[in-house]
């Protein structure tokens, strides 16, 4: 079997939920991937100019024997009338005449992670033994206006063709239930073979931190009352910052810049809890964060808002909420009182490694 997947986002970048998709095929005995980067697919706005050094480093990660990637040409049109008529004609006609041609060399499974009108083109013309759209994010709320509009548009007409809807977060279950294909949930997990042995953790150095781009989502006003509250305890966000604080900060922020992977792992060592403060809004409502895995197989207690996925964690989970109404003070405290014996940090990385997330939900075995 053979897996042609349009990916949301490049190869050669940090690894996340689709690497571990199509790594996970290969090792289920799969032939070979044929991946198929992102492009364009909104219109451009003034921000796209400025954001340049918010960019993911170029990397250049190792590739499977039997991947090959795919980098499509395209104007960033797709959501005006005809755009992506004149994108087809200009750029995707050979992408897919070429898809084609390799058809019958073997059944082959169309895979979709992000929703956009090249997929859905190779949706209806490639002939597939059964076909998926991954929905690891509510993908129409990142944009607004014509580019929100028809990549909502685009989406559902993407979830009412394929064969199957795997989603992150039970937000998403509930948003494509109706669409037709059997809807699974596939949580998120973490590579826990980038941690360092699990340890139980020492009652060392008292340090909030945030590991990851500071986007659009983040709310800095929930950051700040905390940093305030806990003051002078350092509250440490490393990563680069898309979305500008509104405000001066607490002194006791620090802002580091962006990392590569391995040093963003490191910095963990170095925090006795880990902090994901989303803003609740329709956005985050549909995201169970990767950062949760991580910091939890870390061995690190969590301080979140209620936001998605997070809002049914608890303490039990080791998840503690800086926008309840006891505060953020209370919330930082709870987080500090326990530590994690090392069996339990071990127990909870083997659940949530992505290797046992596959396994358990036997995706290649079903359709």
């Amino acid at each position: 079997m053979k897996l042609t997947y349009f990916s949301p986002v490049p190869w050669d970048s940090y690894e996340q939920r689709p690497h571990y998709f199509v790594r996970d095929f290969l090792n289920a005995g799969g032939e070979s991937v044929t991946w198929i980067n992102p492009y364009p697919a909104r219109l451009p706005n003034w921000r796209d100019l400025t954001r340049q050094d918010l960019r993911d480093p170029p990397l250049l990660l190792k590739r499977p024997p039997a991947l090959r990637v795919l980098s499509p040409g395209s104007l960033p049109i797709d959501p005006l009338p005809g755009g992506s008529t004149v994108n087809e004609a200009l750029f995707w006609r050979r992408l897919l005449d070429d898809l084609r041609r390799e058809e019958p060399g073997g059944p082959t499974i169309v895979g979709i992670g992000r929703p956009t009108e090249l997929a859905l083109a190779a949706l209806r013309t490639l002939t597939s033994a059964w076909s998926f759209y991954d929905a690891m994010d509510d993908f129409p709320e990142f944009y607004s206006g014509q580019s929100r509009a028809a990549t909502a548009r685009v989406e559902l007409a993407i979830a009412k063709s394929v064969s199957r809807i795997f989603v992150s977060a039970g937000r998403l279950a509930e948003k494509f239930r109706e669409a037709g294909p059997p809807v699974t949930l596939l949580p998120n997990a973490f590579d826990m073979s980038l941690l360092p042995p699990a340890t139980a953790r020492d009652a060392g150095s008292i340090r909030v931190g945030f590991v990851g781009c500071i986007g659009s989502w983040f709310d800095w006003e929930a950051t700040g009352r905390l940093a305030c509250a806990i003051n002078p305890v350092p509250v440490t966000l490393v990563g680069p910052i898309a979305s500008q604080p509104p405000g001066a900060l607490p002194p006791n922020i620090d802002l580091q810049p962006r990392c590569p992977q391995p040093d963003a792992v490191r910095w963990l060592a170095d925090f006795s809890a880990g902090l994901i403060p989303f803003l609740r809004n329709t956005l985050t409502a549909s995201i169970d964060p990767i950062k949760y895995y991580q910091y939890r197989g870390a061995g690190l207690p969590v301080l979140t808002t209620r936001f998605g996925d997070m809002a049914a964690r608890g303490e039990g989970e080791d998840t503690y909420f800086i926008d309840d109404p006891a505060g953020p003070l209370a919330a930082f405290e709870r987080s500090q009182r326990r530590r994690l014996p090392a069996d339990d940090v071990l127990r909870f990385r083997i659940a949530n490694d992505w290797a046992e997330r596959f396994r358990m939900t036997r995706i290649w075995q079903t359709r």
